[in-house]
């Protein structure tokens, strides 16, 4: 073989490799977030990494998250006030695409939180093979479980079209 084609072959193998790379690092992510202010669109492998974003000022204005396989949350997954911190936002709105689950074993938290958060909408759709369910796996009595908690004066938010479901067993 000459150089040239030594050369070639290595280039391809290399592209393969980096091609594979970066497609198996997509299968992890399950929250996509598009938004009309600061970065435009990213993905996350679960709900509180788009929060946390959104909480830094990453996602600004109207936000869309989709959610498109199981996310798992290992913390609650807060979304704050626009205005705190550097949040900025005018609206949040999170469905599923297909069949969407958000689950976790969160004790003595919520699974999802809206910390202040205002104008958001959370619906599951449940038409086309598109729906949500959110699920607190915790079978602790510990204060404060719960799979969706609204505090700090979340006010014009919508929740509908979901399945909610919080452990059974105490």
């Amino acid at each position: 073989m000459t150089t040239m084609n030594l050369l070639t072959k290595h280039s391809r193998v290399i592209l393969m490799m980096t091609l594979t790379l970066l497609t198996s690092l997509g299968l992890f992510a399950q929250v996509d977030v598009t938004a009309t202010g600061g970065t435009a669109t990213a993905s996350y492998t679960n709900l509180k990494a788009a929060f946390d974003a959104i909480n830094s000022g990453t996602h600004t204005d109207v936000i869309q998250i989709n959610i498109t396989g199981t996310a798992t949350e290992t913390a609650t997954a807060s979304l704050n006030a626009s205005g705190s911190g550097s949040a900025s936002y005018t609206g949040v709105t999170i469905n599923p695409v297909g069949n969407a689950v958000v689950t976790g074993t969160i004790a003595g938290g919520a699974l999802l939180e809206l910390n202040g958060a205002d104008n958001v909408v959370i619906d599951g759709l449940n038409s086309g093979g598109n729906s949500l369910t959110l699920i607190n796996l915790s079978t602790a009595s510990t204060t404060l479980t719960a799979t969706i908690r609204m505090v700090g004066d979340a006010t014009n938010n919508t929740i509908t079209n979901c399945s909610i479901q919080g452990s059974a067993t105490m």
